[in-house]
């Protein structure tokens, strides 16, 4: 467990002293690091622009518009999460996943790059990369990275 301990400082930075990282918890992110900070200055009740100007003595730069958002939609909801439904719809469809589940099964060492290709050919309008198809077809338990020679 990480314990924190208090600089010196206008707007009382806490500091991790194993990781030295700035943030009132170690977090991973560092989107939610900084919705942290935010929230650690919104409950001393300081107000969005206080709270600008420490993030930015901390060495984040925020915008004030940001904060004002962030706090308006953590006032609504309670909590820090993203809305569920939020972000891009995959673009991975029935018709797309039967495609990869085939090929992978009548060879299991097809390719990312050949996975576009086969798809490009038989799906019409068909665009995504090869990013995109390795991480669908290891969602569909397809793991291999490369072929086995």
């Amino acid at each position: 467990m990480h314990t924190l301990e208090v600089l010196v400082c206008s707007c009382r930075v806490l500091q991790c002293s194993n990781c030295s990282s700035a943030s009132f918890q170690c977090l991973r992110g560092w989107f939610t690091q900084i919705m942290n900070r935010i929230l650690f200055y919104y409950r001393l009740k300081k107000n969005s622009s206080l709270i600008v100007r420490c993030l930015a003595e901390e060495g984040h730069i925020v915008s004030k518009a940001g904060v004002l958002k962030f706090l308006r939609r953590y006032r609504e909801t309670g909590t820090i999460a993203c809305a569920p439904g939020t972000g891009q719809a995959s673009k991975l469809a029935d018709q797309i996943r039967e495609i990869i589940e085939d090929q992978m099964k009548k060879n299991d060492e097809t390719t990312g790059m050949e996975l576009q290709k086969l798809l490009k050919k038989e799906v019409e309008g068909f665009d995504a990369s090869v990013a995109s198809i390795l991480r669908w077809r290891n969602d569909l338990g397809w793991t291999v990275k490369g072929t086995k020679y």
